[in-house]
């Protein structure tokens, strides 16, 4: 029921739902406890698409913590490792069969085709020759081409952290190398990471995968090298199974949730206006309002008092505000023409919007995340026992 996943993959038209759809099947796992099957789920979504790499750390620490906590079970880190490699294994399988066909028949490899950046930068010379070099060439084509870093640092105007940067004005980043705005990139993708994978690792509990799921994918799309504006549908996946937990009806819930749905179709207007998607856009997102309870429709979920569930007054002023920032761009994106210095006007003031609106929502889950995991309890109580020593 996703606004932004109807849009795209009906209205765009692409194929996001079966990578989203083996993403629900693993998360569904892990909460049943059927860890084997999410290995066997995650390859898939990964294999289909490589934008589930988004979720890929996250994945990991659960699992590795799931093996070292609350004991250490050798047994199921072995079991795990071995389905993983055998799920990649059938993955590939049609690929090196493939190849070991058109070896078979003596056909060659494309003429004039350059070795990947992962064989080039090796310190040794592959032998053309060798028995192996055909199947290790179209391992390290496919590898290439699931990080693509030969795109650039942003694709199109996406309502990120590198996006805003550039297109505000703020510091133009297109003068540095892309070898360096990588490795930027990859180091604040770490910063953003690191603590959600930390959490899950340390507390492998099945009530944090929702919200580590959405706190790692928006990690991801704020951070990372190479981001398109479709692939906030990643985020919002996780985010949205949130209303599905207990007590996931709450009005503070319910309203960040959808918040973060309305914000992510809004960003990708721009994106849905060139596809001519303006009316089924308009729909969608007064549906998804009206379903979950949100203004223009209803305003329960705002006026709730904090102590039964509802938002503190800072979240109603974002929201609020928020969805007003919106109508009024959708009123001048339509009547006024951005002045000729500067076409992108309202293009970059949706960026830099939604970039704002999505870096709360990361916050709202990393909040959510790390005191429902019980750190913060646990770092209260820690400080009592030491106040207590200090008076004794």
């Amino acid at each position: 029921m996703q606004p932004a996943t109807i849009l795209i993959d009906y209205g765009h038209f692409q194929y996001n739902t079966v990578m989203l759809g083996f993403v629900v099947a693993t998360i569904a796992s892990m909460i049943s406890g059927s860890l084997l099957w999410s290995c066997v789920f995650f390859v898939a979504s990964l294999g289909f698409k490589q934008m589930a790499l988004f979720y890929a750390p996250v994945v990991a620490a659960f699992l590795a913590g799931s093996c070292f906590f609350p004991r250490i079970d050798i047994p199921r880190f072995v079991s795990i490792a071995i389905v993983t490699v055998l799920s990649f294994a059938v993955l590939f399988l049609p690929l090196l069969a493939g190849t070991a066909y058109d070896t078979m028949r003596s056909v060659p490899l494309p003429a004039g085709t350059p070795l990947p950046p992962l064989l080039q930068a090796l310190p040794f010379e592959l032998s053309e020759t060798a028995a192996y070099y055909p199947y290790v060439v179209q391992i390290a084509q496919a590898i290439h081409r699931i990080f693509p870093f030969a795109r650039g640092l942003f694709e199109d105007k996406v309502a990120n952290i590198w996006c805003t940067i550039h297109a505000s004005g703020i510091h133009k980043l297109n003068q540095y190398d892309q070898a360096l705005l990588s490795k930027a990139a990859l180091g604040l993708t770490l910063t953003s990471i690191i603590p959600p994978c930390l959490v899950v690792f340390l507390n492998p509990k099945k009530e944090l995968v929702p919200l580590a799921f959405a706190t790692t994918a928006w990690g991801f799309f704020l951070c990372s090298y190479q981001v398109h504006e479709k692939n906030v549908l990643l985020p919002l996946l996780p985010m949205t199974l949130l209303l599905s937990v207990e007590n996931g009806l709450r009005p503070a819930v319910r309203a960040w949730v959808g918040y973060a749905n309305l914000l992510a179709c809004w960003t990708m207007f721009p994106l849905l206006a060139r596809d001519e998607l303006r009316t089924p856009y308009a729909v969608l997102t007064l549906l998804w309002a009206y379903l979950t309870g949100l203004p223009p429709f209803d305003l329960s979920a705002y006026l709730q008092p904090t102590s039964d569930g509802g938002l503190n007054w800072l979240s109603r002023i974002i929201h609020l505000g928020t969805f007003a920032v919106a109508i009024v761009w959708h009123g001048v994106e339509y009547f006024v023409k951005p002045p000729t210095s500067k076409p992108d006007l309202w293009l970059v003031a949706n960026v830099c919007v939604g970039a704002a609106g999505f870096g709360l929502c990361y916050l709202w889950c990393l909040w959510n995340l790390i005191s429902q995991s019980g750190a913060l309890d646990l770092l209260g109580s820690s400080k009592r026992k030491v106040d207590v020593k200090k008076t004794q």
